[in-house]
């Protein structure tokens, strides 16, 4: 009888927390952590696409570890120049909340800095609530590695701070998969972009923080 309760206990309580657990569309069905254990800690960039569109010229970037490739076009002429570089990608998310962006090519970096959190429950985005997050920029550094250029520091408070908004698609201890799309439309122009970036965690860097 004792076991047969504790079985039932058992179903309830799954029952109750499954709602919670599983938020991106490729989410694990089920995981102990909670997704604040989760993303926190240091990630590496690992693969990815984006496209970005301003009228009629359409940058393509398709990302790898240490390198990305980049193909510029146009409805009318196709393909009009395209290039491999150099590139690297880490983020470190820490449980205070502040967080780190490097984006590091051949000639210079750039290192983001300031606060993050989940994003909550909106319809017209139709997310959920934690099913995407969000990074308040209040720094922002960009340091040259060639000759001659001098590098910028630019700070931000209050509310000029820039904001970046990214859809959790999935997200376990050991990777996590973000999206952001959107389109701004002027009475002579117009841009959009989108993105699907995957990120590992770096090795030795897991939060044990926290069930559920």
């Amino acid at each position: 009888m004792k076991k047969i309760r504790l079985l039932l206990l058992i179903v309830i309580m799954i029952e109750v927390l499954l709602p919670t657990c599983k938020k991106g569309e490729n989410d694990p069905f089920l995981s102990l952590r909670s997704r604040k254990a989760k993303i926190t800690g240091e990630w590496k960039l690992k693969s990815g696409n984006s496209s970005y569109t301003y009228n009629d010229t359409t940058e393509t970037i398709t990302y790898h570890e240490t390198k990305v490739d980049v193909v510029y076009s146009t409805s009318d002429s196709g393909t009009i120049a395209s290039v491999s570089i150099s590139y690297t990608e880490r983020w470190t998310i820490n449980k205070d909340y502040s967080f780190k962006i490097i984006q590091n090519n051949f000639d210079y970096y750039i290192e983001y800095s300031g606060y993050w959190n989940f994003y909550y429950k909106d319809k017209e985005l139709d997310l959920k609530n934690k099913e995407a997050i969000i990074f308040r920029v209040t720094s922002k550094k960009i340091v040259y590695t060639i000759s001659g250029v001098n590098n910028s520091d630019y700070t931000y408070s209050g509310t000029y701070c820039p904001t970046f908004l990214f859809f959790i698609d999935k997200l376990t201890n050991k990777e996590i998969i973000v999206k952001y799309e959107g389109t701004s439309i002027w009475p002579y122009s117009s841009e959009s972009g989108k993105a699907t970036m995957t990120l590992n965690r770096k090795k030795g860097k897991s939060s044990k923080e926290g069930f559920f």
